[in-house]
């Protein structure tokens, strides 16, 4: 799927800059069954990966933007789910 394309592209940006990696999931909806089911297989290559999942409750952005501030973070690889 994309998202696990998109995780296999950050964690090598991460391996090229030599810089630690998080994956960062926003909640902000109810996940329907075939959501759920891929975000189970995002987390499971996170978990292969080494890479440490942090789950943030609210409106994507502003939780985001937060985020990055108070983590001081550099680089950002965003998807988006294919909802409207």
């Amino acid at each position: 799927s994309s998202s696990l394309r998109l995780l296999r592209r950050g964690f090598r940006i991460a391996q090229r800059l030599q810089a630690p990696i998080v994956a960062v999931y926003v909640a902000s909806h109810p996940l329907k069954a075939h959501e759920q089911g891929i975000l189970d297989a995002d987390f499971a290559l996170c978990e292969k990966l080494g890479i440490p999942v942090v789950t943030l409750l609210g409106r994507v952005s502003e939780e985001l933007i937060r985020y990055a501030r108070e983590n001081e973070i550099t680089q950002i690889v965003l998807g988006h789910s294919s909802r409207g």
